[in-house]
Parts: structure tokens; C-alpha cells; sequence
């Protein structure tokens, strides 16, 4: 399992390098566009400059995308395959665990603070942390929500697909 979360790890990184460079191409285009308004008839050296560079931008970009997928679809997906039903169901259980405790350390908290109400200082601080708390939940939540969404996305895609197959027949 050890090889396969180094190799989760460098999917993960490569995801990060692409969005890098796709963002190098954005800067192109951009660079581009600025070009084409000041164009000068008769002078297109300053535009063929900045196409040779988004054209390398994007051969980069090709080249490095082709290569990922590859790793991810030999490498990946056939342990993403094995392992996929408790990757998903252990996952999403555990941040389903993990929200409901936030919710009930907070209850504990804010109750503490109530307690504590007569003391003005402490009452504040209370305040701050189930403030922090609230903000923790819900980044928890919608990291979440997040994560679901790319399931049922996929799922929807699947479920519809093998739908309209069995239909079909």
C-alpha cells in the first residue's frame, strides 16, 4: 500500500504542476490578446514570438498531461479499482465521524461557556473559540460536500450511462 499512496502522492503533485501550467498558458493568451489590439501591420514578429510560446506552453502541457494519465491509468486506477469501496465508504465515513464530533466537541464548548458567562473575559474567549469552531465545521462540511459532488458526479455519469445501456436492449 506504501508504493501506492507514493504514487497517489505524485498524481496529487503533478494535478498541482498541470494547473501550473495551464496557467503559463492563460499568461500567453493574454499576452496575445495585448499584442493583437497594438498590432502593427507589416510587423508580426512580437506575434509570432508570443504564439511560438504559447505553442511551446501547450506542447509542454500535452506532453505532460499524456504522460499522467498514463501512470494514472495503469498505475492508479487498478488499485483505485481494488480498493474503491473502502476508499470511498471507510473516507466518507470518517468525515462524516470526524463533523459529528466537531458538532459535539463544540456543544461541549459552548455549554463550558455558558457556564463561565460571569466572568466576562472568559466569556469572550469562549466566544473566539466557538467562533473558530463554527468556521473549522464548515470549512469540514464544504471540503465534504466537495468531495461528494466529484463522487456523484462520477456515479451520476456511470449510473446514467449503464441506464441508457440496459434501456438500450
Amino acid at each position: 500500500m506504501e508504493n501506492h499512496l507514493a504514487t497517489l502522492n505524485r498524481l496529487i503533485r503533478e494535478h498541482e504542476e498541470t494547473l501550473e501550467s495551464i496557467q503559463e498558458c492563460s499568461v500567453c493568451t493574454d499576452n496575445l490578446a495585448s499584442l493583437c489590439q497594438r498590432w502593427i501591420p507589416g510587423h508580426p514578429e512580437e506575434l509570432e514570438h508570443e504564439l511560438a510560446h504559447l505553442e511551446g506552453a501547450l506542447s509542454r502541457l500535452n506532453a505532460a498531461f499524456e504522460k499522467h494519465m498514463l501512470v494514472e491509468e495503469r498505475e492508479f486506477l487498478p488499485t483505485l479499482t481494488k480498493h474503491a469501496t473502502d476508499i470511498v465508504s471507510k473516507g466518507l465515513m470518517y468525515k462524516h465521524r470526524e463533523i459529528l464530533q466537531s458538532i459535539n466537541l463544540l456543544r461541549a464548548n459552548a455549554r463550558d461557556s455558558v457556564k463561565k458567562s460571569s466572568d466576562r473575559e472568559q466569556l469572550i474567549i469562549g466566544e473566539s473559540r466557538i467562533n473558530e469552531a463554527i468556521r473549522y465545521i464548515q470549512q469540514l462540511v464544504e471540503d465534504h460536500v466537495h468531495v461528494q459532488e466529484v463522487i456523484f458526479s462520477l456515479a451520476r455519469e456511470v449510473l446514467a450511462e449503464e441506464s441508457e445501456y440496459t434501456s438500450g436492449q
